[in-house]
């Protein structure tokens, strides 16, 4: 007799997404920490640091929407293993790396791999999670990266002072490779081909609203999403986003040591401080989204809100800091502002799904693609504006980014589906 009590299969899987997106962002701050000493060791200048970032991101962005398409097509079980499995392989070529040139394409090809990620994380929440508990579950992708970013600061200047920066990338490639084997072995694509999920779990799955079919190929009907402000503006919104966090990635423990006169060792633990903000904002903001939503509020209220709250409150913050002296009160200044951020940073992939049904995972990388683009541009433009005019004048510039954000969001309507 079939058990009425549904089984958990589905946080299960959720789980492991957590465990992928914090093996992601693991092999990308790995590269913000050893920033000083791969420039040392390769003789590299700021401005062609900034270039290899800028390269990577611009990979990211242009895989984009051909990786979710590729997801598409071929499930997000297999892909998702796969860009885990790819990557790793690059974050490993990273450590092999002798010059300016090499480490470039290492970083480039990294782009390309870990493109489908977010995006095919956020199709498999489709179809495991009720509209009424995405919001949280589309928290946790972020919220697995964010929790890698606490960690990686003192764990990643233990490793380097220990063995040295290049074994840094040797070790974060071997718990990569380790991370596709468990995604693909556990999971599956949908919930109908999990044999450990029972009926109750199912109906559970799909109550609330049907649940989109897998379709393997079919036309994507651009034409009406490039008509659509909503489509445009999701793109915005998240490409100012991404500009602003991904300087904290990148930028942050430079920062620190340059602007702020901080040890290496004191940077390690300064650094992962703002994560810890973010990370539980994170959370928080998509279980306070799923209680407006069930509460009957406007979709309005429950996703765009709590954006614009993340832009004002995050640029206030930020803005403050910039008038302010002491090290460890600017810390504390832009915790609160990256916390903020970690609202426009989750809620946006719940209106992905909102607007998007079947098409979910092309919107998320639509508006990934111009995220990217926002951390490709901001990889340079922080350097120079930090060159010549100063290292304080690259935050007054995401104040900047966060008001046109601000305006971007207003024109989201979450409401109406795409299609």
């Amino acid at each position: 007799m079939e058990n009425k009590a549904p089984t958990n299969v589905r946080n299960t899987g959720l789980a492991l997404v957590f465990l992928m997106t914090f093996i992601c962002l693991l092999d990308r701050a790995n590269y913000g920490v050893c920033t000083s000493s791969i420039m040392k060791d390769l003789n590299l200048t700021v401005i062609e640091m900034g270039q290899a970032t800028t390269v990577f991101s611009l990979a990211y962005a242009v895989m984009q929407i051909p990786g979710s398409i590729i997801v598409r097509r071929y499930g997000t079980r297999a892909m998702i293993a796969l860009s885990v499995a790819l990557w790793s392989l690059f974050t490993l070529a990273t450590g092999f790396s002798t010059g300016f040139l090499s480490l470039v394409i290492a970083r480039m090809f990294f782009g390309f791999a870990e493109a489908p990620v977010f995006p095919a994380t956020n199709q498999y929440n489709l179809h495991w999670f009720p509209q009424k508990d995405r919001a949280f579950a589309n928290s946790i992708p972020n919220a697995g990266s964010w929790l890698a970013l606490i960690i990686a600061p003192p764990l990643m200047v233990w490793l380097l002072e220990l063995f040295g920066w290049r074994w840094v990338f040797y070790l974060c490639a071997g718990a990569g490779f380790l991370g596709a084997a468990l995604w693909y072995w556990l999971t599956r694509n949908v919930p109908e081909e999990h044999p450990g999920v029972n009926q109750a779990e199912l109906a559970y799955i799909q109550s609330g609203e049907a649940v989109a079919p897998v379709k393997h190929s079919g036309k994507i009907p651009w034409g009406k999403f490039f008509r659509s402000r909503s489509f445009w503006c999701i793109a915005v919104t998240y490409f100012c986003s991404v500009y602003m966090l991904q300087y904290f990635v990148y930028w942050l423990p430079f920062y620190l040591q340059n602007q702020l006169n901080m040890s290496i060792k004191t940077m390690g633990y300064a650094a992962s401080i703002p994560w810890i903000f973010i990370f539980l904002a994170g959370l928080s903001v998509g279980r306070i989204s799923d209680w407006l939503f069930r509460h009957n509020y406007p979709l309005f209220i429950a996703r765009n809100g709590l954006i614009l709250l993340g832009f004002v409150g995050s640029a206030i913050f930020m803005y403050i800091s910039t008038f302010v002296t002491d090290p460890w009160t600017v810390v504390l200044l832009l915790s609160f502002s990256l916390g903020f951020i970690g609202f426009n940073m989750t809620i946006p992939w719940a209106i992905a799904s909102d607007i998007g049904g079947e098409f979910t995972g092309i919107v998320s990388s639509w508006m990934n693609n111009w995220g990217q683009i926002g951390a490709a541009i901001m990889a340079t433009l922080s350097a120079y504006i930090g060159i010549h005019y100063g290292w304080n004048s690259t935050l007054l510039a995401l104040v900047v980014v966060a008001c046109i954000g601000i305006v971007a969001t207003l024109g989201i309507r979450p409401e109406k589906k795409l299609m």
